[in-house]
């Protein structure tokens, strides 16, 4: 776009929209230059250049949540049950989500942890085993 100084003027404004969209996004960056000046005996002198950075938007790594029938469960001591991790939002990363079983009652082995989701995946299963002690 064009800005145009008046006589007595020493800066002058101008707007750069940013267009929202409800896609994730990692930080972009985009470059606005001084080009050339039209009128008077003015001239451009250095940095003609400034760098615009949006921030990462709409989660691109994604948030994490377990899925809805995997947030109350029950069970019986000796049998493995799975639980399905999702991923809201971005997938756009590779993403390793810790896990702990918690208190830990010595009945089910904890999982193996981290769950790793690859770019793109959206959610991933992991499955508890009991420990079989015998003990009822």
């Amino acid at each position: 776009g064009d800005s145009c100084l008046e006589q007595g003027e020493a800066s002058a404004q101008f707007d750069v929209g940013v267009r929202y969209d409800a896609t994730p996004e990692f930080e972009e960056a985009f470059v606005v230059t001084l080009v050339s000046i039209e009128a008077g005996l003015a001239t451009l002198k250095n940095p003609v250049n400034a760098t615009i950075i949006v921030e990462a938007n709409e989660d691109p790594s994604g948030v994490f949540q377990f899925s809805a029938g995997s947030r109350n469960v029950r069970v019986s001591e000796s049998r493995s049950f799975p639980l399905t991790i999702e991923r809201l939002q971005g997938t756009l990363d590779v993403v390793a989500v810790q896990l702990s079983l918690t208190p830990s009652t010595g009945d089910f082995i904890n999982p193996t942890s981290p769950v790793v989701f690859q770019k793109g995946e959206a959610s991933k299963v992991i499955t508890i085993h009991p420990i079989n002690d015998n003990i009822p």
